[in-house]
């Protein structure tokens, strides 16, 4: 993630967002945030589970 970042800085990029993140990846969540990203936006029940439940996901974004 690191290089990636740092690649879209040189390219010019302003800011990052990732569009779907699954609520309950507690693990994705926590590497973006430790990354700099914030929760801007919720998708309310936007991935379906394979249990058939429905779950929330978010949109993260950061600027570079």
């Amino acid at each position: 993630m690191k290089a990636s970042l740092e690649e879209a800085k040189t390219l010019g990029f302003r800011g990052m967002q990732y569009n779907a993140v699954v609520a309950i990846n507690y693990a994705a969540i926590k590497v973006y945030t430790q990354q700099g990203f914030q929760i801007v936006g919720t998708i309310p029940k936007g991935f379906l589970l394979k249990n058939g439940t429905y779950c929330n996901i978010y949109i993260m974004y950061r600027d570079l």
